[in-house]
């Protein structure tokens, strides 16, 4: 399964690596890499995730 995040999600993450990144050098890719491995687990367990039916 491939996880996306809507468009101002995205922006939003991308903004959030951009300033760990600038705030210490390689922060920002440890912080992406953190995301990814949240994003993994709910794949793979999606039921240890709450359900947020808000838009």
């Amino acid at each position: 399964m491939h996880v996306t995040f809507n468009e101002l999600a995205e922006h939003e993450l991308n903004d959030a690596i951009q300033y760990y990144e600038h705030e210490q050098l390689g922060l920002g890719v440890a912080f992406l890499a953190e995301v990814r491995r949240c994003t993994e687990a709910l794949v793979e367990y999606p039921e240890s995730g709450s359900i947020c039916a808000c838009e």
